[in-house]
């Protein structure tokens, strides 16, 4: 199961046989303590070490202590609690009234050990209550998880990591991860575009009669800033800051002053209305060129200083220019 099962107990949910096994690669937490169970011989989660430590660091008492006790997940009412204590009153008041006093020793012990069990239950299940109060958060997306497994096995190819990159930038731009766990995973990547001999651009070939041709760039992959701007290579530069979630909130342009303002944006930067609304693909060459310099000069007085970040690009063609990001496939494959 890819990226769903993690927060469900399956074994209950699906009624798993027993010589079925189900292996979970799942991003979305917190995982469901059965599935962390190790007597759960159907349920595999796979996860790195990164969420295990995490996992450690979060909570006050260790998770897999937790997960593998046997009431884990079982629900504990304080009221049963105190009708148990109720039992307990009583039958040790029939030993006393039947054998006249002389097993009242052997009842204290046992009301000792079951009042030190019923605290060791309440306090499993304060953890439980603390291990899912916590909510609803993410961890490494699953298509890391699985580049990861292939780099293990020496099966990593160019097209596995534009899937992991493209995994990557997807929590990023649904605000899945912080920034810095962002920036630090995206070197782990870039190292394994360096190490797949991306940088190697290779732009002609020589034939057998010694004739040299240009070569389309496929499948490589390169990482440089990109703008957080929605879709800019499928619509117009005025509708993809138009529709980018982080100039929105930033410009307010859903309102008339905001939309003004934008296009005082636009205008600052020397980008014409005209040609803002324009395809990308068919703006003047000249103007995307500057495009990033124009917007790192004007872009901070309108209060849009993070409007760059690390992202990863994809050549599928000649460099004339055949390309896509990690993060329009990512929002493409929404659809």
């Amino acid at each position: 199961m890819i990226n769903c099962g993690a927060t469900e107990d399956l074994r209950c949910l699906l009624n798993v046989g027993r010589r079925a096994l189900i292996f979970v690669i799942d991003s979305h937490r917190p995982i469901h303590l059965q599935n962390l169970n190790q007597y759960n011989k159907q349920v595999v989660v796979v996860y790195t070490d990164e969420d295990e430590a995490e996992l450690n660091t979060s909570y006050s008492f260790p998770v897999s202590h937790l997960a593998n006790n046997p009431e884990s997940d079982s629900e504990l009412d304080d009221s049963d609690l105190e009708s148990d204590e109720d039992e307990d009153e009583d039958e040790e008041d029939e030993d006393d009234d039947e054998f006249g006093g002389l097993r009242v020793r052997g009842a204290r012990t046992r009301r000792g050990q079951d009042t030190v069990d019923r605290q060791e239950k309440r306090r499993r299940q304060k953890q439980r209550v603390e291990y899912y109060a916590r909510g609803s958060y993410y961890g490494r997306p699953s298509g890391c998880i699985m580049y990861d497994i292939a780099h293990q096995l020496r099966r990593n190819t160019n097209e596995l990591l534009w899937l992991s990159c493209v995994s990557l930038t997807d929590h990023f731009i649904h605000e899945r991860l912080t920034h810095e766990r962002y920036q630090a995973v995206t070197m782990e990547l870039e190292q394994q575009i360096n190490s797949l001999g991306n940088l190697e651009v290779v732009t002609t070939a020589t034939l057998e009669d010694g004739t040299k041709v240009h070569v389309p760039e496929v499948d490589r992959i390169t990482y440089e800033e990109e703008p957080r701007l929605m879709l800019l290579r499928f619509w117009s530069l005025f509708e993809a800051m138009l529709h980018s979630t982080y100039v929105a909130t930033k410009l307010k342009t859903w309102s008339e002053p905001g939309r003004k303002r934008m296009k005082l944006l636009l205008v600052g930067m020397g980008v014409p209305l005209v040609e803002s609304y324009q395809l990308y693909l068919h703006m003047n060459r000249k103007i995307k060129r500057r495009l990033k310099e124009e917007f790192e000069r004007r872009s901070p007085e309108y209060g849009l200083t993070e409007l760059f970040y690390r992202s990863f690009q994809k050549f599928c063609g000649f460099k004339s220019r055949m390309w896509t990001s990690a993060n329009e496939a990512s929002l493409c494959q929404m659809r």
